[in-house]
């Protein structure tokens, strides 16, 4: 069963097939995890999948609306609470 996991594992860093996997259902082994062991670990670290996975591109996307929102946040409340100057000598 070794051989045939590390096989898997050399033609899964290519992004076309790592993603063809993912859309089977047979996630690509993740450190000899398999099945939905792998599955789980890839979710949790989508960054070591190969670049141009849906997975990693996901992710990327996920993070950037998230530092979006936090920005707006932080924007929303700068503009309910100024800082009130110190005016006095």
């Amino acid at each position: 069963m070794g051989l045939k996991v590390a096989g898997v594992s050399l033609l899964c860093q290519d992004k076309r097939v790592f993603d063809a996997m993912w859309a089977a259902g047979t996630p690509c082994p993740y450190e000899g995890k398999i099945g939905n062991e792998a599955k789980a670990a890839w979710l949790k670290n989508p960054s070591l999948a190969p670049d141009g996975t849906k997975i990693k591109v996901d992710a990327v996307k996920a993070a950037e609306l998230k530092e979006q929102e936090e920005l707006e946040k932080e924007e929303e409340k700068e503009e309910k609470n100024p800082d009130d100057e110190d005016t006095t000598p």
